[in-house]
């Protein structure tokens, strides 16, 4: 599961959970599809209101309910190694960062030498796009969304700003390990 932070500006009163989630659904679809590898199935998307003082509350979801676009030949790596998406603003501080765990690459041939991505193969490709989609903004209707980082603490406690604008997003090509897919033992 991936969270991510959009602003949303629309013209409905309250807002449509729902048709949000469709919006982000539908810009998402070929790039985070192209991501998943055949053997991963991706459910849905949920969008949830952030609950902060004078927030509307609020959920939608949007069964997507499709199977990955990326051939594997050799699954061979564990689901919990991964390309690891950095997320920058303009803000100076830890809040004003964030990260995205992309879906695993289980294929051998995905990787470079020393425990990096190989940058001419699918998925590194694919997460490169990916990357790309998050940073930019888009309209779907009369509805705008504009990728941001959320600090829910500084929200909390009425700190200004407790959000700011998503400048820049870069797959990383150092293999990362997202431990909370494996199993306990």
């Amino acid at each position: 599961m991936n969270v991510t932070h959009w602003e949303m500006d629309t013209l409905s009163s309250p807002p449509d959970f729902t048709s949000a989630a469709g919006d982000l659904a539908n810009h998402f679809l070929t790039t985070y599809s192209a991501v998943l590898s055949t053997l991963d199935h991706w459910d849905d998307v949920t969008v949830t209101a952030e609950q902060y003082t004078g927030a509307p509350i609020g959920q939608g979801i949007h069964l997507v309910g499709v199977d990955g676009a990326r051939s594997i030949t050799s699954p061979v790596f564990a689901p919990q190694l991964c390309c690891l998406i950095s997320r920058r603003t303009g803000t100076p501080r830890r809040w004003g960062r964030g990260r995205l765990f992309c879906p695993p690459a289980y294929d051998s041939s995905a990787a470079y030498g020393g425990g990096t991505w190989n940058p001419n193969q699918a998925y590194m490709i694919s997460c490169g796009t990916l990357a790309s989609t998050l940073q930019t903004g888009f309209s779907a209707g009369s509805t705008s969304y504009i990728p941001i980082i959320w600090s829910r603490s500084r929200a909390l406690t009425n700190q200004t700003p407790y959000f700011a604008v998503v400048t820049q997003c870069t797959a990383n090509t150092a293999q990362h390990w997202l431990r909370s897919r494996g199993t306990a033992p």
